[in-house]
Order: structure tokens, then C-alpha cells, then sequence
């Protein structure tokens, strides 16, 4: 036996740590659009539609490359894969420091999402790889609780940060923390020791239509597709214009608004996890999740004049019960064969996070095409509005979906 496998053997925490900085990494710069967007529309001279098209190009390549990436964390070692991933990020971060304009700022975009597209699907390739498999999410749920604190630490430090100093400061300083994760992985991530299985691409495919066919598969992504709103287009873009302009707070206590739904997430996932770990039911909690989420993002984006502690509770709340996704995901690990784990995850997360570049380029053409002529802050509440209606159909969702047995093949589309 190797050092390197004993290493992993005896200490596995070291790369699941590795793997979680890198998510913490990659969900700051999925997030930090929110508090950038006005500056790229003075920079760059933008319509909302362009500041949106900007923030989603991160998630155009983001999504693309999800299946291909589950293919691959499925058939390689993740240390190697995670490494190039890093240096991509660290690239996309500086170019985008560097953009002289739009065009060139898209396609740094364009490389930063390649290279995060790594991040979420390594992580849960090193948790599935070093424990076992009943702690999965639990494990899982710590890994949220880490990310969630970090993020909202970073999201607010940033909105003060941006007071004082350049949005392209901040995205060099990323682009050198980006280098130093790179090396972090080449020295300290170690892998279990196997060789490559190369398949032929129509092994492949066949293994992509049998997700397709997939009734838990689908219907889980779906649901991760709208739980998952709150954060694709309202904390990842529109949050702090939508508070800045329904309730005309400053920037930084909208920032610290819109960060404290990661601290939801950052309670609710280890939580959630641990009373899925006692109950054995993760369906349940994804509907009683999926019926909270409903009600609070109702009284975040439809119901005027919440006080200041209220916001910050229904959006703590928020992130608490969206939380809930990462059942759907087990649901999900649970559904297919153990060796198309990484792909099936790979393709929830893809669905997931389609959502992302679909809510943001939506919200912005119905605020700049204002088609019912309303007030600012009711064209706002208006165009949101596709986040509690998103919600209310998971809970419709939940009916169709089985609580698995471990390790069950399901391949047919059975309604």
C-alpha cells in the first residue's frame, strides 16, 4: 500500500477540506455579481440585459460542462482535474481584473465558470470517495455549514471592500487566491490510486440516456432547479438592487441582507442532514423544506414594508430551508448504480444551476421591458416573483418523488 493511500486512509479530512475551499471559492464568485452589477453598468456602459448576459456567462460554460465533468470525475482522479480547474479560475479572475471591455469581460466569465464547474462535483466525489457512505449527508451538510459561513463573511467584507476600492481589486485578489488553492491541491490533495477507464463515447451516452430516463433522477433535478431560485437569481445577481430599490437601504446592509440566506444554509444543511441521518426520510424533509421555502421568499419579494429584522429573518430562513436541495442530491446518489454516481450528481448539479443563467436573463427582461408600466419597486416584486412560484412547485414535486432504497437501479421512466 501506498503513503499516499494510507495518508487518505487515516486522514480524509485533509482533501475534503481542500475540495470545500474550493466550493467556498467558487460560490463567492457565483455571488459576488450582486454587489458588482452597477459597477460593470458604468464600466462598461450596460443595459440590464447586458449586466445579466455578463453575470450568466459564468454559468453558460458552468452548465455545459457539469455531464462532462461527472464523466470524468468518474473515469480520473480528482487531484489532477481540480488542479487545471483552479488555474482556469485563477486565469478568468485576472483577465476579468484586466477586461478593457465587455467583450473581453464575457470571456473571462466564460473561463471562471469552466473552471467552478469542477468545484461542487469534486467535492462530493472526495466526500463519496473517504466516507462512508451512511454519512454522506452528513458530511455533506458540514461541508454547506463551512462554505455558507465563509461566503457570507466574504460577501460582506466585500461589500465593504468595493467602498473603497476598484471591483477589478478585488477580482486580481482573487485570481492570486485562485493560484495559491492551485497549489494547495498540487501539494496536499492526495488521490486513491487507480487507472483511467477510457469508454467509448457511445458507453457514454448510453450511460447519459439512462439518467435521462431516470423518473428520481429527473424529477429531483427539477426540484433542485426551483429550490435552488433564491439563489440563482436573487443572492447570485438581483438581491441587493431588489433591496436597494423596493426598500431603498444601502448597498452594505442590503449586501449583509442577501448574505445572511448562506447563513440559513449554513444552519439548515447540517440539520436537515442530521435528521435525514435519524429519520431516514429524506422525501419528507424536502416537502415540509419545499413548503417553508414557499412561504418566506412569498413575504421576501411580494409583501411590502417588512422591517429591517423581518427581511433579515424570512431571508435567513430563506437559506434554511433551501437547504433542502441537498436531499433531493441523495435522492439522487441513492437512484442510480454506484459507479454513475459522479455523473448523476454531475447532472442534477447541471440542472440546478441552469437556473442561474435562465432566472437572471428572465428577471432582467421583464424589469427593462416593464410591461404592466409599474412603480420601481413593483416592477421589481413583479419580475422576482418567479421564485415563490418556482417553490410552490416543488412542493407539487414531492408527490411524484419515491423515497429510494440504497443502491436501487432505476432506468425507466415510470409515471
Amino acid at each position: 500500500m501506498s503513503q499516499d493511500t494510507t495518508q487518505q486512509q487515516t486522514n480524509p479530512y485533509i482533501p475534503w477540506l481542500i475540495a470545500t475551499a474550493f466550493v467556498v471559492f467558487q460560490f463567492f464568485l457565483q455571488n459576488s455579481s450582486s454587489l458588482m452589477n452597477e459597477y460593470w453598468a458604468k464600466d462598461f456602459h450596460l443595459s440590464n440585459i447586458q449586466v445579466s448576459n455578463l453575470s450568466a456567462a459564468f454559468f453558460y460554460t458552468y452548465v455545459l460542462m457539469q455531464v462532462p465533468v461527472g464523466v470524468l470525475y468518474d473515469r480520473f482522479n480528482t487531484k489532477k482535474i481540480l488542479f487545471i480547474a483552479a488555474i482556469l479560475l485563477a486565469i478568468g479572475c485576472i483577465l476579468l481584473a484586466l477586461s478593457p471591455n465587455y467583450a473581453i469581460a464575457v470571456i473571462a466569465r466564460f473561463l471562471m465558470g469552466t473552471g467552478a464547474s469542477f468545484g461542487y462535483i469534486g467535492m462530493l466525489k472526495v466526500v463519496l470517495d473517504n466516507f462512508k457512505a451512511n454519512k454522506f449527508t452528513l458530511i455533506l451538510g458540514i461541508g454547506e455549514t463551512i462554505s455558507m459561513i465563509c461566503i457570507t463573511l466574504g460577501i460582506i467584507a466585500l461589500g465593504f471592500f468595493l467602498k473603497t476600492n476598484s471591483w477589478r481589486t478585488s477580482m486580481f485578489i482573487c485570481g492570486i487566491f485562485a493560484i495559491l488553492l492551485a497549489i494547495a491541491i498540487k501539494t496536499y490533495l492526495r488521490d486513491k490510486p487507480q487507472q483511467p477507464n477510457i469508454v467509448p463515447l457511445i458507453d457514454i451516452m448510453l450511460q447519459i440516456k439512462s439518467l435521462i430516463l431516470n423518473k428520481q433522477v429527473i424529477l429531483c433535478s427539477i426540484y433542485g432547479f426551483f429550490a435552488f431560485s433564491i439563489f440563482n437569481a436573487f443572492t447570485s445577481l438581483w438581491g441587493v438592487s431588489f433591496l436597494t430599490n423596493t426598500y431603498h437601504y444601502a448597498p452594505e446592509l442590503a449586501a449583509s441582507m442577501v448574505s445572511i440566506v448562506f447563513m440559513g444554509v449554513g444552519v439548515g444543511a447540517p440539520m436537515l442532514g442530521f435528521l435525514s441521518k435519524i429519520y431516514g426520510n429524506h422525501l419528507k424533509i424536502m416537502l415540509i423544506s419545499a413548503i417553508g421555502l414557499t412561504i418566506v421568499n412569498f413575504f421576501i419579494i411580494i409583501i411590502p414594508g417588512l422591517n429591517e429584522l423581518m427581511m433579515f429573518s424570512m431571508l435567513f430562513l430563506s437559506g434554511l430551508f433551501c437547504s433542502g436541495y441537498l436531499q433531493a442530491f441523495t435522492i439522487v446518489k441513492d437512484s442510480v448504480d454506484p459507479k454513475l454516481s459522479g455523473t448523476a450528481l454531475a447532472f442534477a448539479n447541471m440542472v440546478l444551476m441552469a437556473g442561474a443563467p435562465i432566472f437572471q436573463i428572465f428577471v432582467a427582461t421583464l424589469l427593462q421591458s416593464n410591461i404592466f408600466n409599474l412603480s420601481t419597486a413593483d416592477n421589481y416584486r413583479f419580475s422576482l416573483a418567479i421564485i415563490p412560484l418556482g417553490t410552490l412547485l416543488c412542493i407539487a414535486l414531492c408527490y411524484y418523488i419515491k423515497e429510494p432504497q440504497k443502491h436501487v437501479i432505476k432506468t425507466e421512466f415510470n409515471i
